[in-house]
């Protein structure tokens, strides 16, 4: 299914069930890993819920879409707001065809769509009390809502999955704005809080090779600064990490821009003025502008 030969902790492979949905596309340039793979059929093979905690760019949303479009199941992504009301992901009465109806929302929908899942974006952005309301929604087993005029049960083999910058806890470092601590109630319907981080230098590079064309040599050099401009996040000279989004972005710059002004207007102009020291010192120490003006076409 996943192109990986991924075992449990006892060496068995990893079985997954496959639906014959209106799946996302396929993007063939997404890495699995074994550890991701784990935490997938976890979810699936119980029925219980995954939070997927992490910074931004490593893949959260991207592998949960991926997860449903290797499998063939329907997918709703939700993207919660603090201005995000029960009627925009539960729906509402509108008009449909020149007659008054019930328009399910997107969590409702996959909430009674067998083999379906659905991805709460930033989940902790919401307010509490919005949030509270999906506590029943994200019971095991089939729980049973009101909501309107109807009484819904949830499908079959559905998942409900959450991808946050935070694990629940709130934005502990400062660094994501809106994000809140997560009621506790709802917190205990997600069994397993996932952290992701970025992936291996060498997972990461080959991935930048199959976004962009570029060669294996420009992959590499990018990763790797890339990697020594994370480590400085955690010695506290630099605010932000850079993404593998932002990673794509710099090659694809670099074959229209010189590489300084690239690297300005994806990395550097995005980051705050006390991060300007570090990231002129990471760019003089780990960016050798001759090698990816040679390697960028």
């Amino acid at each position: 299914v996943f192109g990986v030969d991924a075992r449990d902790a006892r060496g068995r492979a990893l079985m997954f069930s496959t639906w014959a949905d209106t799946a996302p596309p396929v993007d063939a340039c997404h890495i699995w890993t074994e550890q991701t793979l784990r935490m997938l059929a976890l979810a699936e093979s119980t029925g219980r819920n995954a939070w997927l905690a992490g910074p931004a760019g490593v893949g959260k949303s991207q592998t949960v879409q991926q997860y449903a479009a290797r499998t063939g199941r329907a997918f709703e992504r939700f993207q919660m707001h603090k201005l995000a009301g029960v009627d925009d992901f539960l729906g509402t009465v509108g008009l449909k065809g020149g007659d008054t109806q019930f328009q399910p929302g997107p969590i409702l929908r996959a909430f009674t769509t067998p083999g379906s899942v659905c991805l709460i974006d930033e989940p902790a952005t919401g307010s509490p009390a919005v949030m509270a309301v999906l506590n029943g929604l994200l019971e095991p087993g089939h729980p049973r809502i009101s909501h309107g005029e109807k009484v819904y049960t949830r499908a079959v083999g559905n998942l409900f999955f959450g991808a946050d910058n935070s694990n629940g806890q709130g934005d502990t470092g400062g660094r994501f704005a809106g994000v809140q601590q997560m009621n506790t109630a709802t917190m205990d319907r997600f069994s397993f809080v996932v952290p992701l981080s970025y992936l291996d230098p060498a997972d990461e590079a080959a991935a930048l090779v199959r976004h962009t064309g570029c060669t294996q040599t420009l992959a590499d050099h990018v990763i790797q600064a890339f990697a020594l401009a994370r480590s400085k996040v955690e010695t506290g000279d630099l605010i932000d990490p850079p993404t593998f989004r932002q990673a794509i972005g710099f090659v694809q710059a670099c074959s229209v821009l010189p590489v300084a002004q690239a690297w300005q207007v994806t990395i550097a102009a995005r980051q705050p003025t006390e991060s300007q020291v570090a990231l002129a010192a990471i760019y003089s120490a780990a960016i050798d502008e001759t090698l990816i003006a040679r390697e960028a076409v």
